[in-house]
Parts: structure tokens; sequence; C-alpha cells
């Protein structure tokens, strides 16, 4: 069996604190074999992980990047979308060309957590991609609580492959979501793409929104953003007492 987390941030996310050692030695202790780093925006961590010991787990090469059309996980893929001379309006990227910058580099895009937003995408939406984001650990719980099912659901309709992923941005939250294919190691990139096409089983539960806030908490900060600060300062003790009165909420669920 092949277990991936295909959503993980390191420390080179403005949000994330978390070192790429951190991130080995995690996923490792959660049993899984294949680990996707998606940075906001960035590459940096493709370049840092050529200095990591990722000895018993495959990491795939990979970006969040923000587009027109939500985030999206461009994975397989070494060289940034600046290098590549696509250009941000107002913060996002155009999902098309971030969607051809992917396969011209060998890699694939993913529409990730694609029913969070205001605006859902269409079925035409969602076929342009290699897959969605079935589930996502972060998209689990109240506000989105049906975000997940909604994804789940699309895709099935539409007939595009769904890929799992904890969207963790701190070692406690590595591995909250995954999916596990039926797939012998070792592990490559063709058999990694043809087991995505042929489905898994989405195992997981949804990040509290303590642990969430505390890594909003920590980009705020650097932000100097007052605002978000305090709005992130009330959510950490009303995550904890959630945690802590209603645990049924965040139960593991599989298969």
């Amino acid at each position: 069996m092949m277990r991936c987390d295909f959503h993980i941030h390191s420390c080179y996310s403005p949000d994330s604190k978390q070192g790429l050692a951190d991130i080995v030695t995690k996923g490792k202790a959660m049993g899984l074999d294949v680990i996707a780093v998606c940075d906001h925006n960035s590459v940096e961590s493709v370049t840092a992980l050529k200095a990591i010991d990722t000895k018993g787990i495959y990491f795939i090469p990979g970006v969040e990047y923000s587009t027109d059309i939500g985030h999206v996980l461009a994975l397989f893929c070494h060289k940034d979308a600046k290098d590549c001379g696509l250009k941000m309006e107002k913060g996002k990227y155009n999902h098309e060309e971030i969607i051809s910058m992917a396969k011209e580099q060998g890699g694939v895009a993913i529409l990730a957590h694609p029913f969070i937003y205001k605006k859902e995408p269409t079925a035409a939406d969602l076929k342009k991609f290699f897959a969605i984001e079935g589930y996502n650990a972060r998209a689990g719980y109240k506000k989105n609580s049906t975000a997940n099912l909604l994804a789940k659901a699309a895709g099935e309709k539409n007939d595009i492959p769904l890929i799992a992923g904890s969207d963790s941005h701190r070692p406690i939250e590595i591995g909250n979501a995954y999916i596990e294919y039926d797939c012998p190691p070792p592990y490559d990139k063709g058999k990694i793409l043809d087991a995505i096409k042929k489905g898994g089983k989405i195992y997981g539960c949804p990040t509290a929104p303590d642990i969430i806030a505390v890594s909003q908490l920590y980009k705020a900060t650097k932000e100097k953003n007052i605002k978000r600060i305090g709005k992130n300062l009330l959510k950490i003790p009303y995550g904890f007492y959630i945690r802590l009165f209603a645990p049924k909420d965040f139960k593991r669920f599989g298969g």
C-alpha cells in the first residue's frame, strides 16, 4: 500500500514554521510513504530538500499557487511560475496558465479545497485539472463542513480523480488527511500518477480551529496585522474548548 499526504506546508510558507527535517520525521511516524510539500507561491522548498535526508519517504516537489479560481497545487514542478514568465494580477495567477506551466514541466495541476470559496467552481472548471482535492483536513470543520463532501461528490459525478491532504502548517497536523493506494514500493512519479488516476481510499480527521489559528496568528504577527492577531488569539481558546467538549467532531474516519 502507498499512503500519501499531498498537501503540506513548510517554513517557506508565510504561515508555517515547520522545517523540512521535522516534516520527514513526523511523516515517517504517521506511516506516510509519499509527501508533497506545496508552499504558497514558492519553490524554495524544492531546492532546500536537496540538503535533507528524505530516506524512507518519497517527496514530490510542488507549489500551491493562488489563482483566479482558487488555490492550485502544481505537483512534480521544479521551476517557479515567475521564472516561467507568468505574472500575478491582484495577487493571483491565471489558473489556465498555471495548468499549462505544470504540464510543460511534466507535472500536474490539482485544484485544492475547491468548495471553500463563495464562488463554487463549475464542472467545466473542475475538468481542467488532473485531479481535485477530495478531502482537506483544514476544510473539515463547522463553516467549511460541507466543502469536502461537495468536492468528493463533484469528483465522483464528473469522473475526476480525488486526492487528500492535511494542508499541514505544523507537525501536529501531518497525516490528518491522506489517501491510500493499492501500489507496492518502490515509488516513482509514474506509479504515483497512475495511482491517482485509479483512485484510492481517503482517511483523516478535521483539524481543530485552535491549531489552524496558531499558524494564522504566526502569519498575522509577521505582517503586524493587529486585527487578525486579535481574531486568532480568540480562536485559540475557542478551538481548545471545542476539542475538549466535542471530541467526536474530530474522530478519524477512513475507507
